[in-house]
């Protein structure tokens, strides 16, 4: 029997899942132990019932592709969801999105680091524009494992009253921005939220190494 972790790229593209270590692409989601949902495109605001912002920018084709292979999962299989991804697994498990965030879609590193101390910092690459809000979730459903301090402030948040009115800016301000989080719901599969990009990134990275010692450790469960 392999000893190689059975991997399903929703997208169906390799370089979506090659930097996890040790790895096996299978075509067949139900044989998968980890299934991995991509960057790209934003995803409808309907998905966690906002109404959509004037800068959102979502793939129709994207959101029904990665629903398909959501509703075909169990929930023994690991679900980690790339920037766009991330941000998908926070609408299937109940959190809702800030829709627009200025000076995020940089291109390049930044430091993130624990929510726990003593206090792990990485370099992680920022390429999006759009953020993860779990905080409307109860803290039984998710944990936050990395955040950011980016600098992000009111002024950095397109924030207009028809798609921002049930957010409460102050906790994500107080509590850090979403970089990593992995939502344990009841009854649904374990889903770890990655809002940077490891799939751009050396597989010797401190992100990297970092990322797979938390699938693994997931695994084992």
């Amino acid at each position: 029997m392999s000893d190689k972790i059975l991997v399903y790229s929703v997208s169906g593209y390799e370089g979506d899942i090659d930097w996890i270590t040790n790895y096996e692409m299978t075509d067949k989601i139900e044989d998968a132990q980890v299934v991995v949902f991509p960057g790209g495109a934003d995803i409808n605001p309907e998905l966690y019932g906002f109404e959509e912002h004037p800068r959102t920018y979502y793939s129709k084709s994207a959101d029904e592709r990665d629903l398909a292979a959501y509703k075909k999962m169990n929930k023994d299989q690991l679900a980690v969801g790339i920037c766009r991804g991330a941000q998908f697994l926070c609408a299937m498990n109940g959190g809702k999105l800030v829709q627009d965030v200025k000076g995020h879609s940089i291109g390049k590193t930044h430091m993130i680091h624990t929510v726990q101390r003593p206090q792990i910092e990485l370099q992680a690459i920022s390429l999006h524009h759009q953020m993860m809000y779990p905080f409307n979730l109860s803290d039984d459903d998710y944990t936050l494992l990395y955040v950011a301090s980016c600098g992000t402030d009111h002024e950095n948040i397109t924030h207009d009253l028809k798609t921002g009115r049930r957010l409460d800016l102050n906790r994500l301000f107080e509590r850090g921005e979403p970089e990593v989080v992995l939502f344990h719901k009841e009854n649904t599969p374990l889903g770890l939220a990655i809002q940077s990009h490891p799939e751009m990134m050396r597989v010797d990275s401190g992100f990297v190494k970092e990322m797979n010692k938390i699938i693994i450790k997931l695994l084992e469960k």
